[in-house]
């Protein structure tokens, strides 16, 4: 899955059936294997947040500057990649990924 994909909401769902896995008894956590994808700068319909209106959150919390940003649509410093990953793990309702792909 990826951070942008459905404005969040593709981690989310993943990050539902994953807790429904693990709940049912279906898989223990050491069974599965999570991928996200970041890179992207996402946005979040349901909160009504363009990738724009986080690009300003991140500046003013000093994650990333204007000149990291390419095309107003993705970034990849370490500290905008360290965010998104946690942001990610959030969505997916887990302490960490297996594997983080990097799209530029």
């Amino acid at each position: 899955t990826a951070i942008n994909y459905r404005g969040q909401r593709g981690e989310r769902c993943a990050g539902e059936a994953i807790r429904t896995i693990l709940e049912d008894g279906i898989a223990s956590t050491d069974e599965l294997f999570v991928s996200t994808t970041t890179g992207f700068i996402p946005s979040a319909p349901q909160a009504r947040t363009s990738p724009k209106d986080l690009i300003g959150e991140l500046m003013q919390q000093g994650i990333i500057k204007d000149t990291d940003v390419a095309q107003n649509a993705h970034c990849m410093t370490p500290a905008y990649l360290s965010h998104q990953h946690e942001a990610s793990c959030k969505n997916l309702g887990l302490d960490c990924v297996d594997l983080l792909y990097l799209h530029n």
